[in-house]
């Protein structure tokens, strides 16, 4: 399924390399509309040749203003993989040479003390009336599973009842990156932390609920 439309002379080559990928198992959901663009822009630039030339890719990789890095980075890396696609099924063209990336990203160490106030400050939270919907609820084990796991979030909001087993203790992940599903082994003592989280939600008056309820309906 295809969220965008291609017209240029490369709209078949394009899909049939987006097919290709998708075949392996990977989304190319934010690739799809990379090469939507780059069909656009060869559109714009009056292409009538198959076969990506150099001033064409070189174009098409200048940096433009207000673009991060990563997404720059991004769009090169799909001409780079486009060309190289063509290039196998004998179509001449040119591969660019990927921009370096710089990162200013520096990731920061939490300490088994600040650890320990995070889950203290969380099971101290409190709502001043009664709400259901409170994202407070549900803090406590959102933040274990998240350091228990090191599941994205994303990942765990998505659970569903039939994806935790807290019997055998595992979780189902499913519709991750890659399109991959996976098995998550969990500890018997943050087993036990869901285990509480889902006893006091079963409280609640709500239907069809979830193991972990971070947005409710």
């Amino acid at each position: 399924m295809y969220k965008h439309q291609f017209w240029g002379i490369y709209a078949p080559y394009i899909i049939q390399f987006i097919d290709s990928k998708r075949s392996l198992g990977f989304k190319y959901s934010t690739e799809e509309t990379i090469y939507s663009i780059f069909d656009r822009f060869t559109m714009k630039m009056g292409e009538t040749k198959v076969g990506i030339s150099k001033e064409l890719a070189e174009k098409w990789c200048m940096q433009r203003n207000n673009e991060s890095s990563s997404y720059w980075y991004h769009r090169c890396m799909c001409i780079s993989q486009l060309s190289s696609h063509l290039s196998k099924i004998g179509i001449r063209s040119y591969i660019p040479r990927l921009p370096q990336q710089k990162s200013s990203f520096t990731p920061y160490i939490f300490s088994k003390n600040e650890v320990a106030a995070l889950f203290n400050a969380s099971d101290r939270l409190r709502v001043q009336r009664k709400m259901m919907n409170s994202i407070i609820f549900i803090m406590p084990c959102l933040l274990r599973l998240l350091y228990g796991t090191g599941l994205r979030i994303s990942e765990i909001v998505a659970l569903r009842n039939h994806d935790v087993d807290l019997s055998e203790n595992f979780l189902i992940v499913k519709d991750s990156k890659n399109s991959k599903q996976r098995m998550i082994p969990i500890s018997d003592s943050l087993s036990a932390v869901c285990k509480d989280y889902v006893n006091h939600r079963d409280l609640l008056p709500l239907q069809n609920q979830v193991v972990i309820t971070f947005s409710f309906p």
